[in-house]
This record gives structure tokens, sequence and C-alpha cells, in this order.
């Protein structure tokens, strides 16, 4: 995880993952952060489903639970997050964007246009709004980020 990055989650249209998720039995990537930055569950109360073009960019939340793996294999680690994980996190935007669940038989072909263009639109929205903050010192340009839901929602990596 980068210092003064953007970390991107790509999941479904709620904070924190699926209706249920960190609250539930969330153990990917959107799930794992808030559990691990626990200032993130504010967002469950204060904003609603994500529309088409609309991302979820949240600042400045303290680290203090670490894990390692995802999904199945995810595991606490033994005394939480260290120092560097901690000072690393209160520099880093997260933002939550959903993706297309390519699983589902409604969803389209994922190599097409319209799904191309529907995954682009919905970062451009996050990124522009983590480019666009005022100060300018807290604009963030780097980004980290997953295999944006090819785990959970069946997407292809190379995409």
């Amino acid at each position: 995880r980068l210092p003064n990055s953007v970390q991107v989650g790509m999941s479904n249209r709620y904070p924190g993952g699926a209706p249920g998720g960190v609250l539930a039995t969330g153990k990917m990537q959107e799930p794992i952060f808030f559990a691990e930055r626990p200032e993130l569950l504010i967002s469950l109360l204060v904003s609603e489903r994500l529309g088409a073009n609309e991302a979820l960019l949240m600042g400045g939340a303290r680290q203090f639970g670490a894990s390692i793996g995802v999904g199945l294999d995810v595991r606490a680690v033994k005394g939480g997050a260290s120092k560097v994980q901690r000072e690393v996190a209160e520099s880093q935007d997260v933002m939550q964007v959903d993706a297309i669940d390519f699983r589902k038989p409604e969803a389209p072909p994922q190599w097409s246009r319209q799904a191309i263009d529907r995954e682009l639109l919905k970062l451009y929205a996050g990124h522009s709004a983590a480019m666009m903050r005022e100060p300018a010192e807290c604009r963030k340009a780097v980004d980290a980020t997953g295999n944006w839901c090819c785990d959970a929602f069946g997407g292809d990596k190379q995409l």
C-alpha cells in the first residue's frame, strides 16, 4: 500500500461491500479495508447506493487492524497495524466504485464497448474527485488497485 495514494476498491454499489458486506461475512478488498479502518464505517450511514456515474472518496481514516490474504484465506495479523502501516493509511484516500458483476446473465459482455465505457466512467468520477480536491496539497495522483472484482464478480484480470 502506497503512501499519498488513492486505494481503489471495486465492489458493488454499497459502501463496505455487498449489503451486509463488512458487517456480515465480507472478506474481499472493501470489507477488509473497512474492518482495518473502522472510521470508514461512517460512510455506511451517510452514503447511499452509488449511481451509474458516482464514486465514493474517503480520506483520513486511521488504520488499526492488519490482515493477510483475501476471501476465504483472509487472516488478521496479531497485534494489528504496524506504526508504518498506520502512518501510510493516514496519507491515503480510499475510493470505492462499483464494478459490473459479469456472473449475472443481464451483464453486458466484459470486452464490449458498453462495459468498458461504464467502468471507465466510474473511475473517471473517482479520480476527478481525487485530483480536484482543495487545497491542492490534498490531491492524490498515485493510484493503487487490486484486480477490480475479478475474484468476486468474474472479471478478466487482463482487462
